[in-house]
């Protein structure tokens, strides 16, 4: 009997000093910044190196790189009191601050992790954007969260489509935004999405073209972009265009739900005030 009591106290040691050491893990990345305070757009003479690598097609415009990076207006909204939390799966504590919508004990709330400095739990079909560079000169990267520890996205040229956990995209992205639509069962279907592209397609090349309906080369606003253009309407549709990171974080991006940011970690990013 006391054998067993040796034992059980020395399990929930070991529980607790797992958790307290990846929390803090968690809040370190958040905190340290990886990229500058100041943000330039891609230059003419940097778009022609990228053009003769092939990380970028010929008919691709200047412009086109860098209009979500310029443009001012049409930023998402921050979630507020006044939004209706449910369809986002929040609520509000004691302290009015946000917090997941599920009971501590269920298994979701089990299996994953809080996105940092929150106690908000990550749900499928959330929108991760940062402004840490994917390549030299485009500025802002992209990944779509497939469930409670995973996002999908393509790291940059010469690498391929990939699953890793969240814990390691804020890592590496301090300053993140994450944004999340007001519909559940459609993020749920764009999460599926991404998760089954990337295992049907691991070897799929990475460069920005105009042919967004392609699977193959693909990027990382691209993937993001499909998962919810190809099971549903929450994006619109194209078949010749270019979908930049900073894309997600405008109004315009979305045409039959409501987006939210949920989550606004570091500084301000691609010149949006919010």
């Amino acid at each position: 009997m006391k054998m067993k009591k040796i034992n059980f106290v020395i399990i929930c040691y070991l529980l607790f000093s797992f958790f307290l050491f990846t929390n803090e893990t968690t809040i370190f990345a958040v905190n340290s910044p990886t990229v500058p305070a100041q943000e330039s757009p891609l230059t003419k003479k940097e778009l022609n190196v990228l053009k003769k690598q092939g990380v970028v097609s010929k008919e691709i415009t200047l412009d086109q790189l860098n209009h979500e990076h310029e443009s001012q207006g049409d930023t998402i909204d921050l979630i507020s009191a006044g939004d209706h939390l449910k369809d986002y799966g929040l609520q509000q504590n004691k302290q009015d601050e946000f917090v997941t919508d599920d009971k501590p004990h269920t298994i979701k709330r089990l299996l994953g992790k809080p996105y940092p400095g929150t106690d908000i739990s990550s749900k499928k079909g959330d929108i991760l954007v940062t402004n840490t560079d994917a390549l030299k000169g485009i500025v802002g990267h992209a990944g779509i969260v497939i469930n409670e520890k995973s996002f999908a996205s393509i790291p940059g040229f010469r690498q391929h489509p990939q699953l890793d956990s969240i814990l390691n995209w804020f890592r590496y992205n301090a300053n993140t935004k994450v944004i999340r639509i007001n519909q559940e069962e459609t993020a749920d279907l764009a999460g599926e999405w991404a998760r089954d592209y990337v295992k049907a397609h691991p070897k799929a090349r990475y460069s920005i073209t105009m042919s967004i309906q392609s699977l193959d080369p693909t990027y990382s606003s691209k993937i993001v972009w499909q998962a919810y253009a190809k099971t549903g309407d929450a994006v619109g549709h194209a078949t010749f265009t270019i979908k930049t990171p900073y894309g997600f974080l405008k109004k315009r991006s979305y045409k039959t739900v409501t987006p939210k940011i949920i989550v606004n970690e570091g500084r301000t990013i691609g010149g949006l005030h919010f």
